[in-house]
């Protein structure tokens, strides 16, 4: 079995509002790891993380190998998506 490691982006609601968790997440996870010599990054997350894994790789193509996206949005969610991102 292969080694994997996980690390936990500890995104909180406050990164959502200020509309620089995609940067954020790139410059603080992301890069550090391509930096570090990882080759295969995977980006996995459930309701509105999986929403924003999708648009990481929309707004920073191939930068992860795989993505993951688990569960559906609520109303609720869906709505605060369409605020972020217009």
């Amino acid at each position: 079995m292969p080694d994997a490691d996980f690390v936990p982006t500890g995104i909180r609601l406050a990164y959502y509002m200020e509309g620089r968790l995609l940067q954020r997440l790139h410059e603080e996870i992301i890069l550090p790891a391509h930096e570090r010599g990882y080759t295969e990054i995977w980006l996995v997350g459930a309701s509105m993380g999986a929403t924003r894994a999708l648009m990481y790789d929309s707004q920073y193509p191939r930068r992860c190998r795989r993505l993951g996206a688990v569960g559906f949005l609520s109303l609720q969610e869906a709505r605060c998506c369409r605020k972020l991102m217009s």
